[in-house]
């Protein structure tokens, strides 16, 4: 994205109130503790590391909803 970063979009988006419940899972290639607790201050609600298995990602998405 060329104006912000991932974690930048989520914290916008968790800052209006119609969008502070909403489930966000993030997919990326990073599986570090600090991705994720980065991840997770900005409102993440799920994280799922790539390449993924669509068996996990149905597992993680029933999960959050």
């Amino acid at each position: 994205m060329p104006n912000m970063n991932g974690y930048e979009l989520i914290k916008c988006l968790r800052v209006e109130k119609k969008h502070q419940y909403i489930p966000i899972l993030a997919t990326s290639i990073e599986s570090c503790a600090t991705a994720k607790k980065q991840g997770k201050e900005a409102g993440v609600t799920g994280w799922i590391v790539k390449p993924f298995d669509p068996a996990k990602l149905e597992v993680t998405v029933k999960r959050v909803l």
